[in-house]
Order: structure tokens, then C-alpha cells, then sequence
């Protein structure tokens, strides 16, 4: 039973050893599928960011949101129950 147990790992050390060769291989060839998304999507945002800055572009619509609802919090009693 011994000898059965030491051939099953002695042959099992070469099957794992290309098995994991094999794998890393085809990973490696296949490339990042989102490594072209990521450098555009990055590009477009520090553009987007240097237009901000220099008042080219309007604040996205989530930031206009943001920024209604915050005046709104800030606004006097008054003015809320005239408006």
C-alpha cells in the first residue's frame, strides 16, 4: 500500500508541475481584455477633470444633484415655506 501511495505522488509532481506550465502560458498569451477600456476610460477622465478646472464643461448631473439638494438643507425656514 505504501509503494501504491509513493508511485501515485511521484507521478503526480510532473502532471502538476505542467499542468501549471500549461496554464500560465495561456494566460499570459491571452493578454488583459481590459487594459484598452481602462487606458481610455482614464484618459477621458483626467480630460473631463482639466475642463472642469478651466470652465469648459458643466458638473456632471450627479454633482448638480448633489449640490441643489445641499443648498436646499441650507436654506433659511423662511425661504422654504415662501418657495
Amino acid at each position: 500500500m505504501l509503494a501504491y501511495c509513493a508511485c501515485r505522488v511521484v507521478f503526480s509532481i510532473p502532471v502538476l508541475v505542467i499542468s501549471s506550465f500549461l496554464s500560465f502560458t495561456f494566460i499570459s498569451h491571452a493578454g488583459d481584455p481590459t487594459a484598452k477600456a481602462t487606458k481610455t476610460t482614464l484618459q477621458f477622465t483626467i480630460r473631463q477633470g482639466r475642463e472642469l478646472e478651466l470652465g469648459r464643461q458643466e458638473d456632471p448631473g450627479h454633482i448638480q444633484g448633489l449640490r441643489l439638494y445641499l443648498a436646499e438643507l441650507h436654506r433659511p425656514e423662511e425661504r422654504r415655506r415662501l418657495a
